[in-house]
């Protein structure tokens, strides 16, 4: 066998190209670079599994897949994000309390409170139906009032006002959080004030991704004489 004949037959080896005389038939394409076996996915590329495919079609099929998996991921990402994305909720976290330490898990406690219907937890009952007599009061001009969760909980806003006194309005204040209540992280800092003769309490939106096992608000200014109390505080968490 010489060279050329060597060659055609490794040509038909290889190529599975059958040769009789001087026919070759199979699949043999000399007009540019062809793939075999290719399945059919996208329209308009429509070619059969045994047909030679050209390059362009492979093209065309190889980033339509690349495209899909594209969509399928971004698809993915945004089930992800939505899933995942905290969300506010609009009902206060605190229930109603029945005393500082709660059969609901809940602590309330103080820096001072004047003795009677007083305590800490008033400022958390929600019921506030008792004018100046509902609601946390201590005898001072400054203190605090805290809360401590059942669990740590991320909040996005707290609702405070002032007991209903006219005149005895808190000035200046700043709400922190804390998970082992001695370190306290500021959350707001505020000289908004909280006025004794509102209506209704003031809404305050927290910027923090942390979830704290307590919540405390610190009165350092506040007019008029003692008796400073808070008629409700109330936190507003995020979920997931």
């Amino acid at each position: 066998m010489n060279a050329q004949d060597a060659a055609t037959k490794n040509y038909v080896d290889t190529h599975a190209v059958s040769k009789t005389g001087d026919t070759m038939t199979g699949d043999l394409n000399m007009g540019g670079r062809m793939v075999k076996g290719l399945p059919v996915h996208y329209p308009p590329t429509t070619y059969l599994g045994s047909e030679a495919s050209s390059w362009s079609q492979v093209t065309q099929l190889v980033n339509a897949e690349v495209q899909n998996a594209i969509k399928i991921t971004k698809e993915l990402i945004t089930k992800e994000l939505i899933t995942n994305t905290p969300k506010k909720s609009y009902s206060g976290y605190v229930p109603i309390l029945e005393e500082n330490i709660s059969r609901t898990g809940f602590v309330a406690t103080a820096s001072a409170a004047t003795p009677g219907d007083f305590q800490a937890y008033r400022a958390f009952n929600s019921l506030n139906d008792k004018g100046s007599n509902e609601g946390w009061v201590t005898p001072a001009k400054k203190g605090w009032l805290q809360i401590k969760c059942p669990e740590a909980v991320t909040i996005w806003r707290v609702a405070l006002k002032a007991r209903a006194i006219d005149g005895k309005n808190i000035t200046e204040w700043n709400f922190s959080g804390s998970n082992d209540g001695k370190t306290f992280e500021p959350l707001l800092t505020s000289t908004t004030k909280l006025f004794g003769s509102a209506n209704a309490p003031l809404f305050f939106d927290i910027s923090t991704t942390t979830a704290y096992l307590y919540y405390r608000l610190a009165i350092q200014a506040s007019t008029g004489a003692g008796d400073l109390g808070v008629q409700v505080m109330q936190l507003y968490v995020l979920s997931t």
